[in-house]
């Protein structure tokens, strides 16, 4: 079953803040990905954090403030997937760059002029 996302939000903190609203009725499957894309350049290369808030305003998860001083391709990563540490490495669109999690991950790329936000689905666990 898809985890619910819809009403989420998307916060930059950094210079002018950006919110971005995830559309009603959006799910990420399990093991699966949602690309968030803005045309105009919201993350700064310096200090940028994000924040990501479910729909009733709950901080589920959030970056470090984090700095690209190469505005490359390179990614800011948790290591592995869902850990405390961050690494800045290479980053694939639409693939996991890091080991799979059971807990919702954000992974912040600032590729201007345009940004992706890439949220990974958890994958859903049962007990016997």
């Amino acid at each position: 079953m898809p985890v619910d996302i819809g009403g989420w939000k998307i916060v930059t903190t950094h210079g002018d803040p950006v919110v971005v609203t995830i559309p009603r009725g959006t799910g990420i499957p399990a093991k699966g990905f949602y690309v968030v894309t803005h045309t105009t350049q919201w993350l700064d290369n310096t200090d940028e954090q994000i924040i990501l808030r479910d729909a009733v305003g709950f901080e589920v998860n959030s970056t470090p403030a984090k700095s690209d001083p190469f505005n490359d391709a390179r990614t800011w990563q948790r290591v592995p997937d869902g850990a405390s540490n961050w690494v800045f490495a290479m980053g694939t669109r639409m693939a996991a760059n890091v080991p799979e999690s059971r807990t919702p991950v954000l992974v912040m790329i600032a590729v201007p002029p345009v940004a992706f936000i890439l949220l990974k689905g958890r994958r859903k666990t049962t007990q016997a």
